[in-house]
């Protein structure tokens, strides 16, 4: 699998795609981190790392628990973490229509 990031530090446009490969570890029940493999990393600017926590409840191979949350530089723009895909995506959508 391989895993991809946007770092709108490259160039002008909307975002560069930067590959990081395929040497990711396996993720442990209740584990959390930042970055890779489950939260953005440069994103929106570079050094805004998300961080991410995986719950004990498995479906097949993957968490059906997973939450994010964001760089505190992002400050009260984001909720303190998303619980859901559908909370991430309203938040992303009302966040596009604001900036454009």
């Amino acid at each position: 699998m391989t895993i991809f990031a946007v770092n709108r530090s490259l160039s002008d446009m909307e975002g560069a795609i930067i590959e990081y490969g395929h040497n990711l570890q396996a993720v442990k029940p209740k584990e959390s981190d930042e970055g890779l493999p489950y939260a953005p990393i440069n994103f929106p600017d570079v050094g805004d790392n998300w961080s991410w926590k995986v719950g004990s409840r498995v479906q097949g191979d993957h968490f059906k628990d997973r939450y994010l949350y964001p760089p505190s530089s992002l400050g009260s723009l984001a909720p303190s973490s998303f619980k859901s895909k559908s909370a991430m995506e309203r938040f992303i959508k009302d966040k596009q229509k604001k900036i454009l």
